[in-house]
C-alpha cells in the first residue's frame, strides 16, 4: 500500500544563545549610551529648561535646602501626573552633588535609556534567530538612538518617560517569563504599581 505523500517539515533556525544575546543587547545599549553622551557633550547647557524651574527648582531643591521638604512636595500633581519616582531621581543627585547640575542629570537618563535598550533587546530576542535578531537590532536603533528625541535628550525632566519604559518592559518580562513563579508575579505587580509614579499612564501597565 502506498504511503501518502508527506510535506516538507519546516526547520527553524536555532534561537540566539544567551550569551550571544547578552553581547547583542550590551552592543546596542552602548550605541545608545554613546550617541547620546554624544550630543550632550555638543549641545548640553548647564541653563534648566522652563518647566524644571519650577517642577525641580521650586518645588523641590529649595524646600530641600531650606530643610523643610516632605512628602506632600514629592507626591504632589504635576498636571495629571505624580513624577515622584523622577522627583526622587533629581532630588538624588542635587544632595550628592551639592549643586544643581541639569547635565548630569541629563547624562544619567542617557544611561537609563541605554539600559531600556538593551533591556528591550534582551527580552525580545530570546526565542529568536540570528536573522531575525539583526531586524530587532535595526528596530532598536530606530527607535531608540539619538535622532527623534534629541531635544528632550537636552533637558532632565523626561526621566520619567525613561522610569517608565524600564517598568513597563521589566513588568512584562516578568508575566511573560516561560515559567511563572510567585515571585515573578510579585515582581511584575511592583513594576506595575511603581509606573504609575512616573507618568500618569502608567496604571495603564497595571
Amino acid at each position: 500500500m502506498a504511503s501518502a505523500p508527506t510535506r516538507p517539515i519546516a526547520i527553524d533556525r536555532p534561537a540566539l544563545s544567551p550569551r550571544t544575546l547578552a553581547w547583542l543587547a550590551l552592543g546596542v545599549g552602548l550605541v545608545v549610551l554613546g550617541l547620546r553622551w554624544c550630543v550632550l557633550h555638543r549641545f548640553g547647557y548647564e541653563v534648566p529648561y522652563w518647566p524644571e524651574w519650577r517642577g525641580a527648582g521650586i518645588l523641590l531643591f529649595k524646600p530641600w535646602v531650606e530643610d523643610r521638604l516632605t512628602w506632600d512636595h514629592l507626591f504632589s500633581l504635576h498636571n495629571e501626573h505624580r513624577h515622584v519616582l523622577p522627583r526622587l531621581w533629581s532630588l538624588a543627585f542635587f544632595a550628592a552633588n551639592g549643586r544643581w547640575d541639569p547635565v548630569l542629570v541629563q547624562a544619567a537618563n542617557a544611561l537609563v535609556s541605554a539600559v531600556n535598550a538593551a533591556l528591550l533587546v534582551w527580552f525580545a530576542g530570546r526565542a529568536m534567530s540570528m536573522a531575525h535578531a539583526r531586524w530587532l537590532l535595526l528596530a532598536a536603533g530606530v527607535a531608540l538612538v539619538v535622532p527623534f528625541d534629541y531635544a528632550d535628550l537636552l533637558v532632565s525632566y523626561p526621566a520619567e518617560f525613561f522610569f517608565y519604559i524600564t517598568l513597563t518592559v521589566l513588568a512584562i518580562a516578568c508575566w511573560t517569563a516561560e515559567k511563572i513563579i510567585t515571585g515573578r508575579l510579585l515582581g511584575g505587580a511592583a513594576c506595575a504599581m511603581l509606573a504609575s509614579l512616573t507618568v500618569a499612564a502608567g496604571p495603564l501597565v497595571a
